[in-house]
């Protein structure tokens, strides 16, 4: 079963663009079960709010029952969109294997 994510990011900060929703689907939870508990919770911290990005657009992301657990794991005031926009801008997630 699939739930989805509704999240707010830089679009123009992705190096390669948007992907289509099952790839980044696919990135976003393939990442996520590649990261430790520790880095998982780092990239989850809030952006800062002193001087937030002005463009940021709703995207959606579909993500499986394990990833789905790891993200209720995170504490209270992380941000999921913080932490998706990171796993989509970073080389973790280049590769031909998607």
């Amino acid at each position: 079963m699939q739930s989805y994510v509704v999240v707010r990011l830089d679009i123009d900060a992705i190096p390669d663009g948007l992907p289509p929703m099952p790839e980044r689907s696919r990135r976003v939870s393939r990442s996520m079960q590649e990261l430790g508990d520790k880095e998982l919770l780092e990239r989850a911290k809030r952006r800062s709010r002193s001087n937030p990005p002005l463009d940021l657009h709703p995207v959606n992301i579909a993500m499986d029952e394990v990833t789905m657990r790891r993200l209720q794991m995170l504490p209270h005031g992380s941000s999921i969109s913080a932490l998706v926009q990171y796993l989509l801008s970073t080389a973790i997630n280049k590769g031909s294997d998607l």
